[in-house]
């Protein structure tokens, strides 16, 4: 948030320099995925807005042909109800009448619509190349983001229960295999149609956005760890307690742990043994001190009397 409410030019160039030092500072496939994925997502956008205007102008040319057609027939029908009292075909000369009438037969109406609708594929080759680029530049982003330490890790198999970075990476690599189905769609299809691109960029988003929670609690998960690790180091296990409950019965618990454990509730009972014998024994000397000071002067009387 800008404190001003509205940001200055100064203040966006500021943000913005932030924004990309951040990513500058996590690690390389993180940083590839933060650049290619807005690029596929752009490319694909700017792709679907040409297949999108294409549409519209195949639209209206359907609906042109379509009118000046019903209006053909429109007035084919009215010629032969008035003249079906006649003898003879009526049909030549009220197709001659309606095409005068109307400007054009129901032959030219339909390759004027044919015309219209092959002169609305603007930009093959440019939307075509934003599809490619941007399927290309997609595809990798959920690779790259579930490149990280334990991706393969199962804790389902290991018997410590399903956890959010396992059903993450789920939901991610399924909808990648969804998107897979979408990747020819999206580069060859029609001028009008951007089915295929919108099914690609919905299933690839939610495969990024899934992959990237997962990549998120796997740091998570191994920066508690190494937390648990450096206090068992320094602190012993009664330090390592405090955040043993958080980091799951991996850590917390195990036959290791506890035979450590018990070798260190050993070695403080030992020590305070130690140091209950080292203050019997700084008394008993203090108390030697006591009684070899009073006895001193005793002695230097005893020649006093004497004298």
């Amino acid at each position: 948030s800008f404190p001003n409410g509205i940001p200055s030019l100064s203040e966006l160039k500021g943000h913005g320099r932030r924004v990309i030092e951040s990513i500058d500072e996590k690690p390389a496939p993180v940083r590839y995925s933060f650049y290619l994925g807005p690029l596929g997502v752009t490319a694909l956008l700017l792709a679907a807005v040409v297949a999108a205007g294409n549409a519209v102008c195949m639209q209206e040319c359907a609906r042109i042909g379509n009118e000046l057609e019903d209006r053909l027939l429109q007035c084919m029908d009215n010629c032969e109800v008035h003249s079906a009292s006649t003898s003879g075909s009526t049909k030549s000369p009220c197709e001659k009448k309606c095409s005068r009438q109307v400007g054009s037969t129901r032959r030219q109406a339909r390759r004027q619509q044919a015309e219209c609708m092959g002169g609305c594929r603007h930009a093959p080759f440019v939307r075509r190349t934003l599809s490619l680029i941007g399927v290309l530049a997609l595809l990798p982003v959920v690779p790259f983001l579930g490149s990280y330490r334990g991706a393969c890790s199962c804790e389902c198999c290991k018997g410590q229960g399903c956890s959010a970075k396992l059903a993450f990476f789920v939901v991610a690599w399924t909808a990648y295999g969804f998107s897979v189905l979408w990747v020819l769609p999206s580069i060859a299809e029609d001028a009008g149609d951007i089915g295929g691109k919108v099914l690609f960029v919905v299933t690839q988003g939610i495969a990024m956005a899934s992959m990237y929670a997962s990549r998120r609690f796997a740091e998570y998960a191994e920066a508690k760890e190494d937390e648990v690790a450096y206090r068992m180091a320094t602190f012993g296990v009664a330090g390592a307690e405090a955040i043993g409950a958080t980091v799951g019965p991996a850590v917390a618990a195990g036959p290791a742990v506890k035979a450590l454990q018990d070798q260190v509730e050993q070695l403080q009972k030992q020590v305070e043994e130690l140091a209950r014998r080292q203050v019997n024994l700084e008394k008993a000397a203090a108390k030697a001190e006591r009684e070899a000071f009073v006895g001193e002067p005793q002695l230097l009387a005893e020649p006093t009397q004497l004298l």
